[in-house]
């Protein structure tokens, strides 16, 4: 299995990956995330889902979005930005697992 986990830096990220490391390889983009500069977080999702779709040919994998700032006492507002960087990765990527 092989296992990509989107926000790695983070907490959350962090404890996943190094649980997934029982039973999966882990899948490194090329380069950290430009999260506040849109236009060239579009080129990065777009050339970290091409090499992860390609190293997952054939091969069971996951996705694990642990990426954001968000809390359960976040106002929508401050959603707003982690929802659309989610929103980029699921319309990137399935442009990209699409065979």
């Amino acid at each position: 299995m092989k296992v990509w986990v989107i926000g790695r830096g983070g907490l959350l990220g962090n404890s996943v990956e190094k649980q997934c490391r029982y039973f999966a390889e882990i899948f490194s983009p090329s380069e950290k995330f430009a999260w506040s500069d849109s236009a060239r977080l579009d080129n990065q999702i777009t050339e970290s889902c091409r090499q992860f779709s390609q190293v997952v040919v054939d091969s069971e994998w996951a996705i694990f979005w642990c990426a954001g700032k968000g809390t359960l006492s976040s106002t929508i507002e401050q959603m707003a930005a982690g929802n659309e960087s989610f929103s980029r990765i699921l319309k990137i990527g399935r442009a990209e697992f699409q065979p």
